[in-house]
């Protein structure tokens, strides 16, 4: 007997906000693994980013289940204006091509399958359907 199949689901905004729970068991057990091995500084980092990100205009979170385990989860927000996110950049990106507007582009700030679940197409979906509707 196969597995059941993938399903996505999606919030917005505050909405996110109460997925946490779903959310930070994967966090735990997906970015504690190498290269990351994330620890109890990097979890409580994420808890707190997490909680203002959520707050930020048109955030959205997505997570797949599989027979109503979540088995994935991406976040993320459109860049607005005055965002950094071009600064982190190894290269210097040019003023044009930095310009944000709140609608340019989709910032993906998480994006995370358990092991069991990778090299399936659910990263694929959950990214059509973080970005599915904007623009």
């Amino acid at each position: 007997m196969g597995k059941p199949p993938v399903t996505v689901e999606r919030w917005e905004g505050l909405e996110c906000a109460a997925q946490l729970d779903v959310v930070l068991p994967m966090y735990k057990e997906i970015w504690v693994e190498p290269p990351y091995c994330e620890g109890i500084k990097e979890i409580a980092d994420f808890v707190d980013r997490f909680a203002q990100e959520v707050r930020l205009p048109r955030a959205r979170l997505v997570v797949a289940r599989c027979g109503g385990l979540p088995v994935g989860y991406a976040f993320g927000y459109p860049l607005p204006p005055d965002t950094g996110w071009w600064k982190a950049m190894e290269e210097e990106m040019t003023a044009e091509f930095a310009a944000e507007t709140g609608e340019r582009t989709l910032g993906i700030v998480e994006l995370a399958v358990r092991a069991k679940w990778r090299r399936q197409g659910v990263a694929a979906r959950l990214h059509a359907h973080l970005q599915e509707g904007l623009g």
